[in-house]
């Protein structure tokens, strides 16, 4: 099974062969784009251990903020529920007030409110 944890933080640092030459300037874009191509190259166990480490990053908030975020926006825009703990852990956090993250945790939260009130009926 793949290493997700290394692989997601590889591909948003800008650490893997195919990313090495892009401007920082632009890695926000083709790092998050290579996360997005990782996240959907998997299935099952693989999609469930990509969630898990995704989950894992945002939880320590350990990364510069703006991986950090790269990652939220991701995790935000694929509706992946299953690290709401880990957002409300990073949330506790220090790094968690400062810009560009502050604002992408208000936004994954106003988001989940919207799901919540405004999903369809089944």
């Amino acid at each position: 099974m793949t290493d997700y944890y290394h692989a997601i933080l590889n591909r948003l640092r800008g650490e893997t062969d195919d990313l090495r030459g892009v401007a920082n300037s632009r890695l926000d874009w083709y790092g998050l784009d290579a996360v997005l191509d990782l996240y959907h190259r998997t299935a099952g166990e693989d999609r469930e251990a990509f969630v898990q480490a995704a989950g894992q990053i945002l939880a320590e908030g350990e990364q510069p903020v703006e991986v950090i975020a790269q990652l939220l926006y991701l995790v935000t825009s694929l509706d992946l529920t299953q690290v709401e703990p880990s957002i409300k852990r990073l949330r506790q956090k220090a790094i968690a007030n400062q810009e560009p993250l502050r604002g992408v945790i208000a936004n994954y939260f106003a988001f989940r409110e919207l799901r919540q009130h405004h999903a369809p009926a089944p």
